[in-house]
Order: C-alpha cells, then structure tokens, then sequence
C-alpha cells in the first residue's frame, strides 16, 4: 500500500490539514477516513491543505477534496509542487478549488536596492530582472500581491508604461514578485550619475505624469483616493471629537474627485529608465482622483529635506542629497510647462502640501495608534498635523481647487 500522511487542526473555524506521500486508490479509503475524523461534528467555514509534501493525488484522491468541498464552503489547497498542479488543472480541479502552486525561493543576499515603496522594496535580483519584496505586518501579503498585480495589468491596458510581473516567489519569511527589466535603472539613480541629463529625465517623468493624469477611467475600474482616504481617516478619530472629526471629512469632501488616473506614489525612485524610456513600478497605490494627490510624495520628500534633513530623505528619492534638493522645483516647471512662473508654482505648491497632509496624516495616527507606549514627540506631531488640517475650511479648498484645476486645464 502507498504510503500517505496526514495530520490537521481545526482554529479559527478553519480546519488545516498537511497531506504528504501518496494518495491512490490503494489508501484513498484509509485517507477519507482520517480527514472525516478531523472533521468530526464541526462546521468550518474554510479548509487549508498544504500540499507541500504531497508526490501524488490520483482520481480517488480527488474525490475526497471533492467531499470535503460539499461540506466546507472554501477549499484552498497551497504549496502545489509543478507536477502535483498538473494533476489539478488537467482534472478541472482548479476550476473547483482554490489551488496554489508551491513558491520558488530567491535570496536577495548581496542584491541592490532600486525602490522603496508603501508596502515594500524593490531590489535587482539579476542583470534582467527585479523583485519586490512585500514586508506588510498583520496583513496577507498574497492579497496585496494580487492587487498590485492587477492594478498594473490594468493600468498597462490604459497606457500606464509599467513592468508586469511574470513570478511569485518567497524571499525568507516573505512574498515577491519578480519583474523582467534588462538593463533598468531608477530616474533617481540616472540623473545622480549623470547630472548633464538632469533636466531631459525630469521633464521625460512630467511628461508622463501629465500623460497619466489626461487618463480618465471608466466603470469604476480603480479606487477613488478621496474614497481611500476618507476610510484611512478612521486612524484620526481617537484623537479629535465628533464634531472635529466631521469638519476633517467635510474638508475632504471639498476636493474634487474626478477619475483621474493617479499611480499614487510618483518619485524618481519609482520610476524606471530603460533604453531612453520611462516605465513605472510599485503600482499598489493605483487609484483615481486629482493629480494634486500624485505630487504629494515629491512634495514631502522636498519638504523633509528642507526641515528634517537628518532623516536623508534623498534616499527615498535614490538620489544624492544635492540632486533631490532640485527634483521637485524642476518637476513642477516641467509640468505647468509655458503655464510655469512664481505664482503659478506657488499655487501648485501650496495645493501639493495640502494634500501632502490629506495623505499622510492616517498614516501618522496609525503609527501613534499601534505603538504600545507613544513618544511624546510623535504625538506632538500628530496632534500639529491636526490642527493644520482642522485650520483648513472646506470652502478654502473649493476656491483654491477652482484655480489649480483652471491651471491645470490643456
């Protein structure tokens, strides 16, 4: 008889089973029996199997997870060996279950860094590829994964020039993606190795920013960011009352919400140069909404730099520090273009900041909100933030909006 193991729990109401060996006709029998015996009288709502050491399913195998699907609404089965996943797909099975193949494992032991974003950190794994590690504490990063990757599919097919991932892959303890990009390197990067370039690489990445944001999405494909953030505001509710808490979401419900498309987190850093051309990654923050928004991140790094520079915030930019201390003037006169003088960068500016402050405001609170004991600098800080954006009235950003958005008009 052909050997086969099994051992599970049941947690959570998930019932966890790890299946190893073989699994055929001649102990089929014997492997039902020990999976309806985990089971017992119990009524999960989901079942994991990890087949990681799993050689072989045949038929009657199957009809076991076949079984065990009639009683327990969702079925995953998880680290599938290539050969075991064959046995899936050419049976249907993957049409009835949710089956994931097993992951390649790569070491980015030695590897460079090229980006940095919200939920992780791109590295040069070879000479013709890249992969980003996702690190999200308390969050399935597969889930996060799967996003990204669909937004950048989706983002592709409305002209948005990104890498598209071709791997899942563990990195350690955790998930990346793995992108091909022969001979890519980082805007931020590029134009500190070769300043003569300076300013043809940041009127390239206006250009295509002004190009993304002449993109309008249809049937609600992507997220709206004032959508996002009214959600991500939920952070700021503990330390403001109800009625300050209302002024916030009323102040966010002045901006303008046009289905824009927006990358969501647009620096040197995640923007990358390949035989002359701009291509994007880090695509997790892909929403709709107004282009003010897209500035924000070159905006903050600009101002870190001026009033925190012992943070070095050139390196979220991937430039040295003398080159980011240039990015975010030159970016803005790339992008008005022959609508660029004083004034109108001014208002740029100041439209940028606050929604700098929309933006990372959440992200502040949430900080303040998970650490055991705060700092009282960090409160402070938080606290400041507060005021300024309770300082500002909604009927202030109506007017100041009208004139970015007459600005902003081809």
């Amino acid at each position: 008889m052909t050997v086969v193991n099994i051992d599970g729990k049941i947690e959570n109401n998930n019932l966890s089973i790890i299946l190893s060996g073989k699994v055929d006709s001649s102990n089929a029998g014997d492997a039902e029996k020990q999976v309806m015996e985990l089971l017992g009288d119990n009524s999960p709502t989901a079942a994991t199997i990890d087949a990681e050491k799993l050689e072989y399913i045949s038929s009657a195998g199957l009809r076991i997870l076949l079984k065990l699907k009639k009683k327990i609404p969702t079925v995953t089965v998880i680290n599938v060996t290539s050969e075991v996943y064959d046995i899936f797909e050419v049976t249907g099975f993957t049409e009835i279950l949710d089956v994931q193949k097993a992951y390649r494992c790569v070491s980015i032991e030695g590897c460079p860094e090229i980006g940095r974003g919200a939920y992780g950190t791109v590295y040069r794994l070879s000479e013709d590829s890249i992969v980003k590690v996702y690190r999200v504490e308390g969050a399935n990063s597969i889930d996060i994964i799967k996003r990204e990757q669909e937004n950048a599919r989706k983002a592709f097919v409305y002209g948005m020039p990104t890498a598209i991932s071709y791997d899942i892959v563990k990195v350690g303890n955790d998930m990346g993606v793995v992108y091909e990009m022969l001979d890519a390197q980082t805007v931020g990067s590029y134009i500190t190795e070769h300043p003569e370039e300076f300013d043809q690489r940041i009127q390239q990445i206006a250009d295509l920013a002004r190009s993304i944001h002449a993109t309008v999405v249809k049937n609600n494909e992507f997220q709206s960011f004032k959508e996002f953030i009214i959600g991500e505001m939920e952070h700021v509710r503990k330390w403001v009352n109800e009625e300050q808490f209302q002024q916030i979401l009323d102040t966010i419900a002045a901006f303008p919400d046009p289905s824009t498309l927006l990358h969501g987190d647009f620096h040197p850093k995640n923007t990358l140069i390949r035989n002359g051309e701009i291509e994007l990654i880090d695509m997790g923050d892909v929403r709709v909404g107004h282009p003010i928004f897209e500035f924000s991140s070159m905006c903050m790094l600009d101002t870190l730099l001026k009033n925190n520079p012992q943070m070095q915030p050139w390196q979220f930019m991937g430039t040295d520090e003398a080159t980011a201390s240039k990015v975010w003037p030159a970016f803005i006169k790339s992008y008005l273009g022959d609508k660029f003088n004083p004034q109108t960068a001014e208002l740029l500016i100041k439209a940028a900041q606050i929604g700098m402050l929309i933006k990372v405001l959440p992200s502040i609170a949430a900080r303040v909100n998970a650490a055991p004991e705060p700092r009282p600098e960090s409160i402070a800080m938080l606290t400041s933030r507060i005021e300024t954006l309770l300082a500002i009235k909604p009927e202030m950003i109506a007017g100041l909006f009208k004139q970015v958005d007459a600005l902003l008009q081809n």
